[in-house]
């Protein structure tokens, strides 16, 4: 499938089962700019932007995040279930996973569980974005490996800045 156009005026495309949501950056970011200049996407191979998935059950969620890592020079893919999530990894594994934690049947947990037991997707670093800030959540996801455990509201800059860490430190490792 064609990516999508980011300003479709039905909004940002959503993952599905069965359409990809790959939204490319483009010269200009939709929304208010930022008052500081924000960390710009380390560069991938062939100078193809990196991939970040951002899943949460909750559209505008996606949609405030889609527009902040449109702005950081990231492609953006979205998917608001941990099983469409998945799926999304299978067919393209993400440089970085921002993953909310409470989801409707599949949560960010076994998300998480299935990304380390599987080959293709056991490296993929793994933000968690959630409002879930109780001890035994935080401890489960240090245990399966993530890069970092923010709370919500984050920052759009702090996000765009712990991005850039953490896909310039993978792309570094593949090198």
């Amino acid at each position: 499938a064609a990516p999508a156009s980011p300003d479709a005026a039905d909004g940002p495309p959503r993952a599905s089962a069965t359409v990809p949501a790959l939204v490319e950056p483009s010269g200009s970011s939709p929304g208010a700019a930022p008052t500081t200049t924000p960390p710009r996407a380390p560069g991938r191979a062939g100078g193809v932007p990196p991939l970040i998935l951002v899943v949460d059950d909750e559209a505008s969620v996606c949609e405030a995040l889609q527009r902040v890592f449109l702005s950081g020079g990231y492609r953006v893919a979205t998917a608001d279930s941990g099983v469409v999530a998945l799926q999304v990894m299978m067919r393209e594994p993400p440089d970085l996973v921002l993953l909310d934690l409470r989801m409707p049947i599949m949560g960010g947990l076994e998300v998480l569980g299935t990304m380390r037991s599987e080959e293709r997707l056991r490296r993929v670093p793994v933000l968690v974005l959630t409002a879930d800030t109780q001890k035994e959540s935080i401890r489960a996801a240090a245990a399966l490996r993530v890069a970092g455990y923010l709370a919500k509201p984050a920052d759009p800059r702090e996000l765009l800045a712990r991005a850039a860490k953490v896909v310039g430190a993978r792309s570094s490792q593949k090198a």
